[in-house]
């Protein structure tokens, strides 16, 4: 858009709103991956801990073949309006995420540190982030 502000100023207006909370994205590595560049440009640091319902779902039902927001979405029984739009999907993912950090209680996960543990997060987003 003409009238968004340069990377780096999104970023710092981006890191005033979530101050230190944990993010959560569907398919987070392509996001991590997206801030990482502007960050190697200039922009600030976005230190906060980042989450990914992508790598969620592939944990808790490795025997289904599609992950994506839209099946993950559908099997769960949430509606996304405003699909491809930043608060649609947003909203959508919050829902989802909702619904697979129940699941992951139901197996015994209690916090976010042992889901990420138990998932292999960081791993696994690092190896989807080779291909961005």
């Amino acid at each position: 858009m003409a009238d968004a502000p340069p990377a780096a100023e999104a970023l710092r207006r981006f890191q005033d709103f979530i101050g230190n909370d944990v993010l959560v994205a569907h398919n987070a590595a392509f996001d991590r991956a997206l801030i990482f560049a502007e960050e190697f440009r200039g922009a600030p640091a976005i230190g906060n801990p980042f989450l990914c319902s992508l790598t969620t779902s592939r944990w808790l039902d490795p025997e289904e073949a599609d992950h994506s927001l839209d099946g993950l979405c559908g099997r769960a029984g949430i509606v996304i309006t405003g699909r491809h739009q930043a608060l649609g999907d947003a909203e959508a993912t919050a829902a989802l995420w909702g619904h697979l950090m129940a699941r992951a209680a139901a197996r015994g996960v209690d916090d976010l540190a042992e889901l990420a543990r138990r998932s292999r997060m960081t791993a696994a987003m690092a190896t989807a982030a080779e291909h961005f």
